[in-house]
């Protein structure tokens, strides 16, 4: 092309292969670089376009013709990466060309040509890396689903046997023993305790791995919490001989916004925590607080000061690590997992709190964790009484159960459980009716042919699980008539499976091992009227 004469040099200084082509299928120029780049001179694929197609890969090929064809046809640009192959060697190749007018008025194609061969094997680099990236998450997340399944059938295997020792232990303290008698049964209750903390905090602690923790938030009393926290570190603070005391100013406010079961958790391992290493002197939970403008949220702080062994500054970091205690030689004298401030410091971070330490050795530590919530001074008419801590065992309504009958079905399937959950029911009410079923379809069997007060029902059973019966229950109710309270029994205690129990239709949660005074609560709850 005569008016490309004075461009030549310039195109041949380009980096990139040039070419020009009529829309005849014929090269009118291609620039040194092109040569190069596809090994074939300006004089023979001028002579013989064909030439450049013979060196497209085969499989390519008849896409690129279609594409240069379109182009062709409708004077459009052309774009596309094709393979080429040039000394039995594969090279990838980008081609793309505008059209235009010559000086003649002639459409033509101004096409660059760009080896994009290590670009291509970096993205297939990648597109393999990425495969193998998604391969080993999803292994992780099938091994992670294994683990937590096997993590929560043992803990429901652990705490299936655990209700049956802990509820005859508790009601063999209300037996006539001798001082030698007591503290067997003593110790057995304490070591039936440590294990049932080992199993939630490892259950937790999965729950926690795994980004599986469910946080409900609502209203909760604060008075109410602290007193039932204050109730049950009391006795081992008693053991140890040591103060336990809870420090709330008068203006705090009836009602935070929080999580209660995982703002408990995070106070319970830490007061724990507190009279474990503290031997003389006192263990103090004191609360901070500072209003917003407006009355309606506040900052919080909550300390658990304590005058026990302290902690070397050296030590420290070690102490939100999994399965670590701050001195190999304290793990004979300290016993426990490991888990416990991981687990406070991973609950606080989902609490959008913070816990911070200051502890010097052989005078004490304070942990804090502070945080910021809705408040409110309103009273929940839902919420239970007060807990007496002088009289524990006392249980509303109580003695007007002895002149009532109520008829109560408890279905389970583990014969210790069963007898266990009979004798609180008669402890309870000594009048009751009892019905005992194994499994669902037993349990249906008694509901057609008696209306009980309240069914105590078992999740996992044969033939028929708890449910399944629970809905077949619901759905068979007459419209006019009352429900039946369904009351859970279960050895799983994970969110997710309290929620399916109030899916299905029932009414309440009771965790294995039973504790009595839930127990006690709940028939109180839904027998005796309010």
């Amino acid at each position: 092309m005569k008016e490309l004469g004075q461009y030549t040099d310039m195109l041949s200084s380009i980096p990139v292969g040039i070419y020009i082509l009529s829309s005849e299928y014929k090269f009118l120029y291609v620039s040194p670089v092109w040569e190069s780049l596809n090994g074939i001179s300006s004089n023979e694929v001028i002579d013989n376009p064909h030439l450049a197609f013979e060196i497209i890969h085969p499989h390519d090929l008849a896409n690129f013709k279609a594409k240069l064809k379109n182009s062709i046809h409708t004077i459009s640009s052309f774009d596309i990466e094709v393979r080429f192959i040039k000394n039995d060697e594969i090279r990838w190749m980008r081609l793309n060309s505008n059209p235009s007018k010559n000086e003649s008025g002639e459409w033509v194609w101004f096409g660059a040509q760009t080896d994009i061969t290590e670009k291509k094997e970096m993205e297939s680099s990648l597109i393999e890396s990425k495969l193998m990236l998604d391969k080993a998450i999803e292994k992780y997340k099938r091994a992670n689903e294994v683990k937590s399944e096997f993590l929560t059938n043992m803990s429901h295997e652990i705490r299936t046997p655990l209700n049956g020792i802990m509820g005859f232990t508790s009601l063999m303290k209300t037996t006539a023993m001798d001082s030698m008698q007591q503290e067997y049964i003593n110790l057995i209750s304490d070591s039936s305790k440590s294990l049932l903390r080992i199993v939630q905090d490892i259950l937790l602690f999965n729950e926690i791995q795994s980004g599986e923790v469910s946080i409900p938030y609502e209203f909760v009393s604060i008075r109410k919490l602290l007193q039932k926290l204050q109730k049950q570190f009391s006795i081992n603070a008693e053991k140890k001989n040591i103060g336990l005391e809870f420090i709330i100013p008068h203006d705090c406010p009836s009602q935070l916004y929080i999580s209660e079961s995982k703002f408990s958790k995070v106070l319970e391992h830490l007061l724990d925590n507190a009279i474990k290493f503290t031997h003389q002197g006192n263990v103090t939970l004191t609360m901070e607080w500072t209003p917003n403008f407006n009355y309606t949220a506040g900052d919080f702080t909550f300390h658990i000061k304590d005058t026990g062994i302290g902690i070397r500054e050296e030590h420290l970091p070690l102490l939100f690590k999994p399965f670590t205690q701050v001195d190999s030689s304290m793990t004979k004298r300290y016993p426990g997992t490991g888990l416990g401030l991981i687990i406070c410091d991973s609950l606080a971070k989902l609490l959008n709190a913070e816990i911070t330490l200051e502890s010097i050795e052989n005078q004490g530590s304070c942990f804090s964790i502070s945080f910021e919530t809705k408040i409110t001074n309103e009273t929940n008419k839902d919420v239970a009484p007060e807990i007496s801590i002088s009289n524990p065992s006392s249980t509303l309504g109580k003695i007007r159960f002895l002149e009532s009958s109520p008829t109560i079905l408890i279905a389970e399937d583990v014969d210790i459980n069963l007898l266990y959950v009979r004798r609180l029911v008669k402890k309870f009410a000594p009048n009751s009716n009892i019905l005992e079923a194994r499994n669902g379809r037993e349990a249906l069997g008694f509901i057609n042919q008696y209306y009980p007060d309240l069914i105590l029902m078992d999740i996992q059973m044969p033939e028929m699980d708890g449910l399944e019966t629970a809905k077949i229950i619901r759905e068979s109710e007459d419209v006019g008539k009352r429900n039946i309270p369904i009351i859970a029994l279960s050895a799983g205690v994970l969110q997710e499976q309290k929620d399916a129990c109030l899916k299905s239709g029932m009414n309440g949660f009771l965790p294995k091992p039973i504790d009595s005074q839930e127990f006690n609560e709940i028939l109180t709850k839904y027998l005796i009227p309010q």
